[in-house]
This record gives structure tokens, sequence and C-alpha cells, in this order.
């Protein structure tokens, strides 16, 4: 082979797609992997994950089907598993033992999430609204000490998670809630807000009965519901 070849498959070891941590998950769901190698449990820091192999360098297609293909995979490994964190799309890593490396560092935060999302399904409140309805910002005001600025800080976080639009809806399914997380979203786009909540695997078809008996939001609000699916707002939010 010529030369350039013999550089190319030198470097086409194998690189793993990383799907989700489990946990309580026999074996992988018999559903077809990214690639063409097989879905595989290995363990890695301390963790069971989900992976299948590509050959290195391979860039992983954000198209639709690729996205359906992820989702079902994630879906098939979280209908059988106790606990299921998944990983975002395009999750890559060279080896076990660099995928291992890059757990152990988050690994009590991640054995948190795991507990917290045992034997639980999300479900998902979208916020739906022009930029011109999105809450106007507090102006920035000169801080005259490092006390100030960390107050200025604070409050800003809190109401970036904070989301009073949905409380009419929230209030509805208060007691099914077992874990919540709320974002604001800003620029463009119609979604202002996203509130994810955990519930009770199989109590989220009683949520969703609840919430389409909410009370209609105020203004011209619309709201977007979605679920129930796995744990995908309480998975590990930095890439590998």
């Amino acid at each position: 082979a010529p030369p350039r070849h013999r550089r190319f498959l030198a470097s086409a070891d194998p690189m793993l797609v990383v799907y989700a941590l489990v946990d309580g998950l026999k074996a992988p769901p018999r559903v077809r992997a990214l690639g063409k190698g097989p879905l595989r449990l290995v363990r890695a820091g301390g963790f069971t994950v989900l992976v299948s192999e590509v050959p290195e360098g391979t860039s992983l297609d954000a198209g639709l089907e690729a996205l359906r293909r992820y989702d079902h995979i994630v879906r098939a490994a979280h209908r059988k598993a106790e606990a299921l964190l998944p990983f975002r799309f395009g999750t890559t890593t060279d080896s076990v033992r660099t995928l291992a490396s890059s757990l152990r560092p988050r690994g009590r935060a991640l054995r948190q999430a795991l507990r917290r999302v045992r034997g639980r399904e999300q479900l998902t409140l979208r916020l739906i609204g022009s930029a011109s309805q999105a809450p106007a910002t507090t102006p920035r005001e000169p801080r005259s000490s490092g006390a100030a600025f960390l107050r200025a800080r604070a409050e800003a976080e809190r109401r970036r998670r904070s989301v009073p639009e949905l409380e009419p809806v929230r209030a509805m399914v208060a007691d099914l809630i077992r874990a919540e997380r709320a974002e604001r979203t800003e620029g463009p786009g119609p979604v202002r807000a996203t509130v994810f909540h955990l519930v009770d695997r199989g109590k989220g078809r009683a949520w969703l009965r609840r919430v389409k008996k909410a009370p209609g939001l105020e203004g011209d609000w619309r709201l977007f519901v979605s679920g129930p699916a796995p744990a995908w707002g309480f998975g590990p939010e930095e890439p590998l």
C-alpha cells in the first residue's frame, strides 16, 4: 500500500462513543449502535458506561437520523436500567482509560446524580414566547466590594433558574416532583425557559394528565410539554 494509505491504517484505532452512565443494567440493549460496532458495557472510573466503537477520527453527523438513533439507544437502555444518566450526543473518547480519567474527578457529583435519577423518569416544560416577552434584566450597578459582586452573581443565577410564569402549572404536579431543574434562555429563538421534572417511574402519565388540566398561562405565553423520557436534563453538563 502507498505510504499515505499505511499511515491512515495505522491511525485507524477505534474510539468510543459514550452514551450514558448506567446502574443495574445487566446487558446492553439489543438495538443498533452508532457506527458498526455493537453496544458494550465497560467499567471506567468506578462507573458502568454504555459505549460503542467507531473508527478514530469519525465525525458524528448530528443529522436527524443519527439523533433519533442516539435517542433510541438511550431510551432502550433506560427501560432496562435502574438508573441512567445520558451524555450529550457526540460525546467520544479515545479509550476506556481516558474515559476513566475524565470521570474520576467528578465521581462524587456523578454518583449523587445517579442516585437522584434512580427509578425515575423526566418530564419537560418549555415556555414559548417572543424575545419581547422575556423578563427585563436588572441593570448592572457599580460594586463597591467583593461581597457585593458575589451577591449580584447569586441574584443573577437565581433569576436565571426562576420561571414564575410556570408556577400555576407547577402547582398542579408539585407532589409528583422528586427533583427539578429550570433555566431561562437568552438570545434568539422562541423557547424562553425550560423546566425539567423528575418523577417516579410510571408517574409520568399522571403528570401529563394534570398538566393538561392546568390553568392557561397569562398573556401570550405558550407551553410545550414532552416526556416521559430518560433524565436528559440531569446528566453531566460538562463535556468529557
